[in-house]
């Protein structure tokens, strides 16, 4: 897990934890639009995206620009399609796709973050979803 305060990022993902669920990894990321590169000031429309991966799911909490939630997301395991981390220099690409869902997300995963050791929780996200993938699926409780 990232060694980022609990507090700053706790009070916003403990609300949509169901219970018993355990959280794996805390990542930052954000989604600039396509056309903000063409806006002088178009890096102030840019998503911000805390990703947080569980024992269960992926939660994608959506953060204001002064901080807070602003929307979350939250897609079990089996629905993402495509959890990819590509190559960059101050940057990588996270792409998610939940075609059930129609999601389709290019997170950048900035190097220089104010989470410590964002990468490296960002790359478990990708790792848990591949392990999710990897495993059979678990029998229906009775």
């Amino acid at each position: 897990m990232s060694a980022l305060a609990p507090t700053r990022w706790r009070r916003q993902v403990d609300r949509h934890l169901e219970p018993g669920e355990v959280v794996l990894h805390v990542g930052h990321g954000i989604e600039p639009p396509w056309w903000s590169g063409f806006l002088r000031l178009g890096s102030l429309l840019w998503r911000h995206y805390l990703l947080v991966a569980t024992d269960r799911r992926l939660l994608l909490v959506e953060q204001r620009v002064r901080g807070g939630e602003k929307r979350c997301t939250a897609l079990a395991w089996t629905e993402i399609a495509r959890a990819e981390l590509g190559r960059g220099l101050l940057a990588r690409p996270l792409r998610l796709e939940a075609p059930a869902r129609g999601l389709r997300h290019r997170i950048l995963v900035p190097r220089l973050s104010p989470l410590a050791g964002n990468l490296a929780a960002v790359e478990g996200v990708v790792a848990t979803w591949a392990a999710q993938h990897a495993a059979p699926p678990r029998a229906a409780a009775l």
